[in-house]
């Protein structure tokens, strides 16, 4: 099972974007594993899911949603999104060096990054 961590956009204890301890991200090859639910995997709930709750399902669930348990949600949440992708603007950047622009400019556009 591959190590996840919160992917969602609270800045509180147990946020993806805490400092202190659930949001640290730390270097690992499973966020470019392309199989098995892994950072580059397009099917099985992975960062390039558009489906399965994945990075990219903008539905209940999924790195795109906006409502509690989603990966765009701000809010305090008892389940987080949860993902085997390093932080957004890292993930983005290995995209693009990959060669998966469009699915960078997604992942850009729906966390505001450039």
């Amino acid at each position: 099972m591959a190590k996840k961590w919160p992917r969602d956009r609270y800045t509180g204890p147990g946020g993806g974007l805490y400092k202190v301890r659930a949001g640290a991200w730390t270097p690992t090859t499973v966020g470019a594993d392309a199989y098995s639910g892994g950072g580059l995997d397009h099917y099985n709930g992975g960062g390039l899911d558009h489906y399965n709750g994945g990075g990219l399902d903008n539905s209940p669930g999924g790195g795109l949603y906006n409502g509690p348990g989603g990966g765009l949600y701000s809010g305090p949440c008892d389940h987080p999104f949860m993902a085997s992708t390093p932080p957004t603007q890292v993930f983005v950047k290995e995209q693009r060096a990959r060669g998966s622009n469009a699915e960078a400019d997604e992942i850009a556009r729906a966390h505001g990054i450039k």
